[in-house]
């Protein structure tokens, strides 16, 4: 997470990762965001329980 905070806008997603680590990272930057905005977002919980294990 710190890579993308401090990367160049050019460079911020210049990066790889496996399946399972993307979505450990897709998790704590969740979250960060909630627990930095004090706010859930209705939307996303909506979201996760209809499609979590949906691919697109």
């Amino acid at each position: 997470m710190r890579y993308i905070i401090y990367s160049k806008s050019k460079e911020v997603f210049s990066f790889t990762l496996s399946a399972q680590n993307r979505e450990i990272l897709a998790n704590v930057c969740e979250a960060y965001l909630i627990t930095q905005l004090e706010y859930d977002f209705p939307t996303l919980r909506f979201y996760k329980t209809n499609f979590q294990n949906e691919t697109f």
